[in-house]
């Protein structure tokens, strides 16, 4: 009997789509066991650098410029030091932010070094647990064993974050609260120089400059680059004090088909939550600027800035286009600006 020449290629089509979908099954297993082995390499990578550090003889420690420069702005991207001495230039070994310009150099003295290096090997085994993307370096580490470089970080205080190269590749890790900000500041005071300090603002945007208001770059996609210059308000609406929480929620958000119909789709959200007085002067202020933007700064920069839509309360739900991982950055940040 023969099969219709139809049927065959239905048959052929459900196998394909089979494999198709088994084919995608692996390759999603593939990436979850890869980063999931990732995670475990860097912890015990991480574990065993901190009992190398325990056993190291030598730290010198620096004051660098707080401003990273990235490897298109200092020549070969092959050399985070612009061919010039690592005396000068503080390796920052994340994605993008190659170097720091140091500013002093100490080498610490006999009689402070283990302390020193037992704060260190904690930091390194035992680091904090919130994270924030960014980093404002003031201070660097080098650890050595003899001539050889055992561990090289560099400090943020403004985000608690530090940073750990790897033959792997380099990250941020939570700087946790065990005295190394301290004792860095005994070594190597900073000699009238303000360490950068998180805060957060919620000011109105506006659309006409004036004495009272101010010019600031605003980065509207984190993966392409793209800024816009908003105006401000110099007066700041919230602070850190009004804010009781920031987490992120599923939104349904109407977005376009190709056939120009809409359809919901969930995508990430950032919900914060004011305190009892502070939801008031936000359900006044909502009410008289429907239609506007506020911007949400940290540490003097815009993270974001949504517009208006409805009269808020205490509960202010900030949707658009966020992937979960750019909603977590972005609550991170405000996080950090509210512990401070």
């Amino acid at each position: 009997m023969r099969i219709p020449l139809l049927v065959c290629f239905l048959l052929g089509e459900i196998h394909a789509d089979g494999r198709a979908s088994e084919a995608t099954e692996i390759k999603s297993k593939a990436e979850t066991a890869l980063l999931e082995g990732h995670e475990k390499l860097i912890d015990a990578y991480r574990i065993q650098l901190a009992a190398a550090v325990a056993k190291a003889d030598r730290v010198e420690v620096f004051q660098l410029d707080d401003r990273v420069t990235g490897n298109e702005k200092i020549g070969d991207p092959n050399d985070p030091f612009n061919g010039q001495s690592k005396d000068k230039w503080f390796r920052v070994d994340v994605p993008e932010t190659p170097s720091s310009k140091i500013t002093e150099k100490l080498l610490v003295p006999q009689e402070k070094l283990e302390p020193l290096l037992r704060i260190i090997s904690n930091m390194l085994e035992h680091p904090g647990e919130e994270l924030a993307a960014c980093h404002d370096p003031v201070h660097g580490i080098r650890v050595y064993s003899g001539e050889e470089l055992l561990f090289e970080t560099s400090l943020c205080y403004k985000c608690l974050n530090f940073t750990m190269g790897s033959p792997i590749g380099g990250e941020y890790v939570p700087l946790p609260e065990n005295g190394i900000k301290a004792m860095m500041l005994k070594l190597l005071p900073l000699h009238g120089k303000v360490i950068p300090a998180a805060g957060l603002e919620l000011r109105l945007v506006v659309s006409e400059a004036s004495s009272e208001t101010e010019s600031l770059s605003f980065k509207t996609s984190p993966n392409s680059g793209a800024k816009d210059d908003l105006i401000t308000k110099k007066a700041v609406e919230f602070a850190e004090t009004d804010l009781e929480s920031v987490s992120m929620a599923e939104y349904a958000e109407p977005i376009p088909e190709q056939d120009g119909k809409k359809s919901n789709a969930n995508s990430a959200a950032i919900q914060i939550v004011l305190t009892p007085e502070a939801g008031k002067k936000m359900e006044q202020l909502s009410e008289q600027n429907l239609g506007k933007r506020i911007a949400i700064l940290v540490d003097h920069e815009i993270v974001m800035a949504p517009t208006i839509q409805t009269i808020m309360g205490r509960n202010l739900m900030i949707s658009g286009n966020f992937t979960p991982e750019e909603a977590k950055r972005v609550i991170g940040k405000i996080q950090q600006a509210a512990r401070k």
